[in-house]
């Protein structure tokens, strides 16, 4: 991975965490049906597209950035933690 990479992925992934860490009493997205998150996923995105296009803060557009990824990533996690054809180098998450 590029360090440039490296850094923008370190970097987002703490404001993706800090989010869900503010979120953590909502329960967990294993828990959710696909169909929950992506309507909620496409939710996010809309916040984040209105928040670019109305020319938020930079933090409340990271924040909403944030939110989209998560979404995303437990889209993710959820169908890498149920699909055993994906080898295991590739399974994320600890088992």
């Amino acid at each position: 991975m590029s360090p440039t990479y490296e850094n923008a992925v370190n970097l987002f992934s703490k404001r993706m965490l800090s989010r869900l860490d503010s979120n953590s009493g909502k329960g967990h997205w294993s828990e959710c049906e696909d169909s929950y998150l992506i309507r909620r996923l496409l939710e996010e995105v809309g916040e984040l597209v209105e928040s670019i296009i109305d020319k938020e803060h930079t933090s409340l557009i990271v924040r909403e950035a944030a939110d989209v990824a998560n979404f995303a990533m437990m889209l993710a996690d959820n169908r890498a933690k149920t699909d055993y054809t994906v080898k295991p180098e590739y399974r994320y998450y600890d088992t």
